[in-house]
């Protein structure tokens, strides 16, 4: 490379480097900052959150989401510029609301419990029944 090419080369990184930093805010304003998202969300109240985010959060395809939204079990989106979008506080409740998953011990615990439950009712019959007798 020519002597000549290469000074007009540094002249224009000089110049785009110094045109750049005129648009690159400084770091206590910048979206990225945590004190900035930590006020933005107190002030922003709810949150929309996407169908990808959505769909990683419950771990179900987005057809069954479909389906229980048609089935009105699950929180209707939003419709913002053609996409789905949800309120986060809407999914973190229907989340919430979500049944147990039920056990082989618990299963066995009802079944003690009904047993005792029988047990007991035969003993407060039999009781009534020799106090009546």
């Amino acid at each position: 490379m020519p002597p000549r090419d290469r000074d007009v080369n540094a002249q224009l990184l000089a110049h785009a480097k110094a045109s750049q930093a005129q648009y690159i805010l400084p770091r206590k304003w910048a979206p990225t900052n945590r004190r900035f998202r930590r006020r933005m969300k107190s002030k922003r109240g709810r949150r929309l959150i996407g169908k990808a985010e959505v769909i990683a959060r419950l771990g179900i395809s987005y057809q069954k989401i479909w389906m229980l939204m048609n089935e009105g079990r699950f929180p209707r989106s939003v419709a913002l510029a053609e996409k789905s979008l949800w309120y986060e506080d809407e999914i973190d409740e229907f989340v919430a609301s979500l049944p147990r998953k039920v056990l082989k011990s618990d299963r066995r615990q009802t079944v003690v419990r009904m047993v005792n439950r029988v047990a007991q009712r035969r003993r407060q019959s039999s009781e009534v029944e020799e106090t009546t007798a």
